[in-house]
């Protein structure tokens, strides 16, 4: 752990499109239009209102360049016509997700089989007419005039609340950890666990009701800080209490705001958005108990040996160490 990778929170590389006539419709964020941030897993996202603040001359290089960014994602001619429908408005009506993000909705005509280009890009979830999805890799590719093993809905919201910790979420996985490094009972590991999903459920619901939007801006470093938190409290007391679990479900719902972006991008909106947020949350808790169970049986054996509170010691100052600097990156 003292040599994990620094990683921006919560981020899943995945772009989202739905089938149309003709073609598909992407949900792009437009972070991806700027060559020199694109890359970069500690450039803040860009959020809604700062897309709805650029000028037409801005717009137009910011579609410039998305345009170009997808022709390459999806192997398309240079020549191949995109089309913007959210300037189909004036002023131009932009999507509206649980994380304020800044999106561009492109339209994709296609006259073959859908494809992703090999190269490090990100996965592309695509919601069929069926209501089923398929998740295509760098290097995939889909006829969508047949598609017989896409994923239904609730289905997928699992999958996605499941990929969202494992592997994708580093920083979800180090909080897990540190409810961890504190018993091994399973009983106060369980109930912790579930405060977690619970919280994060809230914050989720209150977000798709448009109840608030909070800004990554504060979201992010209190997440790194959540997790420096539950570290230290580990070095200093010695046995679950029943207090600890108010202190996980406090972290819970700041942890929910931080992964609203990915997986409202998941969900969708609409029908059934309740029963998908609570597949999505399902996938989550166990992805949960995975990382838990994982721990559990790493441990096993030695657990009770002398040697286990030495190395839960430095475990802990190991979780502190890299959530606090983290903490610093996400301020900056």
């Amino acid at each position: 752990m003292a040599f994990a990778a620094p990683a921006g929170a919560h981020v899943v590389e995945q772009f989202h499109a739905e089938t149309v006539e003709g073609g598909i419709e992407l949900l792009f964020d437009v972070g991806y239009a700027d060559p020199q941030t694109r890359d970069d897993p500690f450039e803040p996202q860009p959020t809604r209102d700062w897309l709805v603040s650029r000028t037409p001359a801005q717009h137009e290089a910011l579609r410039r360049e998305s345009a170009e960014y997808v022709r390459h994602y999806l192997g398309l001619d240079k020549g191949a016509e995109l089309s913007f429908p959210d300037f189909d408005h004036d002023p131009a009506d932009f999507e509206r997700l649980l994380s304020n993000g800044a999106y561009y909705r492109i339209r994709v005509p296609l006259e073959a089989p859908l494809a992703v280009a090999a190269g490090s890009f990100p996965d592309l979830a695509v919601r069929l007419p069926d209501d089923t999805y398929r998740t295509l890799k760098p290097g995939d590719s889909l006829d969508l005039g047949m598609h017989p093993h896409g994923l239904p809905a609730l289905v997928h919201a699992f999958r996605e609340g499941f990929v969202h910790v494992l592997p994708a979420g580093l920083d979800h996985i180090l909080f897990i950890l540190a409810i961890f490094l504190l018993v091994r009972k399973w009983r106060p590991l369980l109930w912790s666990s579930l405060a977690f999903t619970i919280a994060h459920t809230i914050t989720l619901g209150l977000g798709a009701a448009g109840v608030i939007a909070p800004s990554s801006r504060w979201v992010e470093p209190a997440i790194a800080l959540s997790i420096a938190a539950l570290a230290i409290e580990n070095l200093l007391v010695r046995d679950f209490h029943r207090w600890r679990l108010a202190v996980i479900f406090g972290f819970g719902l700041v942890h929910g705001m931080g992964f609203a972006s990915v997986l409202a991008k998941g969900l969708g909106a609409g029908d059934g958005f309740a029963a998908r947020l609570v597949c999505a949350n399902l996938g989550v808790e166990a992805a949960q108990v995975a990382v838990l169970s994982s721990a559990w049986v790493l441990t096993l054996g030695w657990g009770k040996s002398p040697v286990y509170p030495r190395f839960r010691t430095v475990a802990n100052l190991a979780l502190a160490a890299i959530a606090l600097a983290w903490f610093v990156q996400r301020l900056g």
